[in-house]
């Protein structure tokens, strides 16, 4: 189990770079209402005297217990935050289920840019692409992603292919055989996208494994696709994406042989 021990003696910037690495997370340390220097020891800009005692941190631990954690025990301000700093996570959550819940906020906000980039699209032009909002995506996508990447059925798949699955998400995407989208509500895709240290080739048995699973689901998403606005009678097919380490996307939805 990752575990970090921290000490008065380390630098601010060597804690969060060191929680960075264990747990994938960023930890925010203040110095009253201010970040403290990353310069300044803990001793330095902790409230209380150093005991002398260690402080141990475990994946395990619930987000808001750790903060209270180093405000009761050691004297400091601390919140955790996701990889790229750009929001606070949920205090009921464990470090670990923190990480994954952000490897799917950030990781799907990494992907639509890299397509962007791919497609040479810029922000505004992003809707001739995906039909749909990071915030409707968590809404839609957060529980059902939670469980494909526990369940980790679709990376023993990926695995039997020579892959290394890192995570799953999902997405709706417009349907590009279609020339004019009639309304908002027709002609789209479900996408699921499969993100992977390297590229690799689905078998024809895996990939059939996916899309039957990607049908199942839109079932079980029937009600919360028209509650977001998505006519389910509207959508035309199903897309399997990879995207790989150097954020390259591939539709790998048939086989290339």
């Amino acid at each position: 189990m990752a575990k970090l021990s921290i000490t008065g003696q380390m630098k601010v910037s060597t804690l969060q770079k060191g929680f960075l690495r264990e747990f994938g997370l960023t930890l925010r340390i203040y110095d009253g209402r201010s970040f403290a220097d990353p310069t300044e020891t803990l001793a330095r800009v902790r409230k209380t005297k150093d005991s002398g005692k260690a402080l141990s941190v475990a994946k395990n631990m619930k987000v808001g217990s750790l903060e209270d954690k180093f405000e009761q025990e050691f004297g400091l301000k601390v919140q955790v935050a996701g990889s790229n700093d750009s929001y606070l996570c949920d205090n009921n959550l464990t470090l670990i289920g923190a990480r994954q819940e952000d490897d799917n906020k950030v990781g799907r906000k990494q992907r639509k840019t890299a397509r962007q980039n791919n497609a040479g699209l810029n922000e505004g032009d992003y809707a001739t692409t995906s039909l749909i909002s990071d915030e409707q995506a968590e809404s839609l996508f957060a529980d059902i992603e939670d469980h494909y990447n526990e369940k980790a059925t679709w990376a023993v798949l990926v695995s039997s292919c020579g892959g290394n699955l890192q995570f799953v998400s999902f997405d709706i995407q417009k349907d590009p055989t279609i020339e004019e989208i009639q309304s908002s509500t027709f002609g789209w895709l479900f996408v699921a996208v499969l993100t992977a240290e390297e590229s690799f080739d689905l078998s024809d048995d895996a990939r059939t494994q996916i899309l039957d699973d990607l049908e199942s689901i839109a079932d079980d998403l029937y009600d919360a696709f028209e509650e977001t606005g998505f006519d389910p009678q509207g959508m035309t097919d199903y897309k399997i994406e990879m995207v790989d380490q150097d954020d390259v996307t591939t539709d790998i939805t048939k086989s290339n042989s």
